[in-house]
């Protein structure tokens, strides 16, 4: 799961970035900026599905823990972190539940000093 830069500059470049990869592996039609991603997510929105694989998938993906019991606080909050990011069909069709409203700050918090952590220690400077 990646995160998100917070500087404008850096979101800007993402999605072309994610473009180049899926068209690399194959993909077609993909969006390359905000405007086309809502449009595609509009499009397809109809035809999505949360059966029991998705949620296997999901449950997977959230439900992980890690080997070190230390980080086990820091992988939940990047999980909830993930379903935030959803947006609220997305989250109603697969039956997850965004932060409490007072919890929100906290969330975006530790997960935004998580990845200045990430980025510090993977920069190689």
């Amino acid at each position: 799961m990646g995160i998100v830069p917070s500087h404008p500059r850096r979101r800007i470049f993402i999605k072309p970035s994610f473009a180049t990869i899926g068209a690399a592996l194959g993909a077609d039609a993909l969006p390359r900026n905000r405007a086309s991603t809502h449009q595609a997510l509009r499009t397809m929105q109809p035809v999505l599905v949360a059966d029991g694989r998705t949620r296997e998938v999901a449950q997977l993906v959230l439900a992980q823990t890690p080997s070190n019991p230390l980080a086990i606080p820091l992988q939940r909050i990047v999980a909830q972190a993930a379903v935030d990011l959803l947006p609220n069909w997305a989250r109603r069709m697969h039956g997850l539940s965004a932060s409490p409203m007072l919890m929100r700050p906290v969330v975006r918090s530790g997960t935004r000093q998580m990845a200045k952590t990430l980025r510090w220690a993977f920069d190689g400077n």
